[in-house]
């Protein structure tokens, strides 16, 4: 064989350059012909993008100013990761972008989001069109695809480890994994779809708007709390994982949400309606609802229930006083029941009265 000891690997030198402005529109693209993110490394100083294709297994840093803006879709393909650099200002102000191929935005500076209802940043689910990590070749068999390597398949990603913010009256949709490792703010009156699931790893969460969890999974670290009187909103997807201390009120119209925490504050109140279920699924969990009612009108209410061989020890039987395992929810306001069900090893004790209306109720713990 000419390689007795297999073929040589190709040489692989570094390519920075830099760049002080850069305007992306129309058609035009930006094709970075590198094949790594620490060998392909471009920086721009002040980058307006209002359509058009980023592309290239590389790095593209942005160090004054980045704008996403017009209502033509922008496009980011081929693993690349568009980072906000320390000190730069970012925003996405208008038009879908869409991610592709392993491609993630990375913010490490001062990140807004302004655009208007129906606006997305995200991926096609499909993956209709996108290049494969690995390909067959009838002349060399399988290969890994130079333009994006291993990250190909990879799910688009937005990670945040600085600041970024939600501004008043906008409405954003991502539909990406949302990794966030910094603040997350949601100013009033906007609201922030979350529908791609992800985490608040040791971040801050200040909700003044809504923050809708759509589909997905997102997961708050126990320690990591929901700050301002906002709305947290469910309607979809799961399970996902509650910190201990939530300020927004807590709405749940869908999907699974699901606490961990051994006492846990509901601070803004709570609400249970059509298929939402609220699940708590430590034992001996101590829950307080404090300065709003907790409304129920369908769903499901859940509590860890006790096995049926377990209730021969009278420590195991839900009514025995002595029972060890039971958790409590302490409302400070008023319990609205007017439909869905409450189950499990628990007790629900009201200090402000219950209001029991509307359709068919069932409670299978202690009220």
């Amino acid at each position: 064989s000419e390689y007795p000891q297999g073929r040589p690997e190709r040489p692989r030198k570094p390519m920075n350059a830099a760049v002080g402005t850069l305007t992306v529109a129309g058609a035009g693209q930006l094709r970075i012909g590198t094949d790594g993110h620490n060998i392909g490394r471009v920086t721009v100083g002040t980058m307006d993008m209002s359509a058009g294709t980023l592309t290239g297994w590389a790095t593209l840093t942005v160090t004054n100013s980045l704008i996403m803006s017009s209502s033509s879709t922008k496009y980011v393909k081929s693993a690349l990761q568009v980072v906000c650099a320390a000190g730069a200002s970012c925003s996405w102000e208008a038009g879908d972008v869409m991610l592709s191929e392993g491609a993630g935005v990375i913010n490490r500076g001062t990140m807004t989001f302004s655009p208007a209802a129906g606006e997305v940043m995200g991926d096609d689910d499909t993956q209709a069109g996108w290049v494969q990590g690995r390909q067959w070749s009838q002349y060399v068999g399988w290969y890994t695809n130079p333009l994006c390597g291993r990250y190909c398949d990879r799910p688009p990603y937005l990670l945040n480890l600085a600041s970024l913010h939600v501004a008043s009256l906008s409405s954003a949709a991502v539909s990406l994994t949302l990794r966030n490792r910094g603040d997350l703010a949601v100013g009033p009156s906007a609201v922030l779809d979350l529908s791609g699931g992800g985490e608040g790893a040791k971040g801050s969460l200040l909700i003044e708007g809504k923050l809708r969890l759509s589909g997905g999974t997102f997961t708050l670290e126990r320690d990591s709390p929901l700050l301002q009187n906002g709305t947290l909103e469910v309607t979809g997807g799961g399970s996902h994982l509650l910190p201990d201390t939530v300020w927004p009120r807590l709405v749940i119209t869908g999907g699974f949400v699901e606490s961990r925490s051994r006492q846990q504050d509901l601070n803004g109140g709570l609400e249970i309606h059509g298929s939402g279920v609220l699940a708590y699924t430590v034992s001996n969990a101590l829950i307080t609802v404090r300065n709003r009612n907790f409304t129920m009108s369908g769903g499901e209410l859940q509590f860890v229930e006790v096995l049926p061989s377990a209730a021969v020890r009278s420590e195991h039987i839900h009514t025995d006083p002595r029972n060890a395992d039971r958790s409590y929810m302490t409302l400070n306001t008023k319990l609205v029941w007017s439909g869905g069900k409450m189950r499990g090893n628990a007790e629900i004790g009201g200090r402000d009265g219950m209001h029991l209306g509307g359709g068919g109720k069932r409670l299978e713990m202690l009220l």
